[in-house]
């Protein structure tokens, strides 16, 4: 189920052990709050040793608030024994993780091998 708060989509979804944020929009100062309060629900519902998954894949823009959350998301994770992962963003979001040194610091998935580079030329459908 998508709900939108404050500039950021937050569509949750889970299973087999695995309990996923896929976010959309900004997640800047005004919407860290409310993905706070949605993965403090998610963790509050999760198993010992479920997986966590942001996926960022649907941002459009984040600030260094938005990177703190993200942060301190795996620092609870660590806390309560959760695996934590995050899905890669577009390019203008996986920027603040490169300028910041973090790209190599927090557990990003490798991209799906279909998954087109937003610098790649769309295929022309007849």
């Amino acid at each position: 189920m998508t709900k939108r708060f404050s500039g950021v989509d937050i569509d949750e979804s889970a299973g087999e052990g695995r309990h996923t944020l896929r976010l959309g929009g900004e997640l800047d100062i005004a919407s860290a709050a409310t993905l706070h309060g949605a993965i403090s629900r998610m963790l509050a519902r999760a198993s010992p040793g479920d997986a966590i998954v942001l996926d960022l894949s649907g941002l459009m823009f984040i600030d260094s608030t938005g990177l703190a959350e993200i942060i301190l998301t795996s620092q609870l994770c660590e806390r309560d024994g959760h695996d934590f992962a995050l899905v890669p963003g577009p390019r203008v979001v996986q920027r603040i993780f490169e300028l910041t040194g973090l790209i190599d610091a927090l557990p990003f998935l490798a991209p799906p091998a279909d998954a087109e580079s937003e610098d790649s030329t769309p295929p022309v459908v007849s």
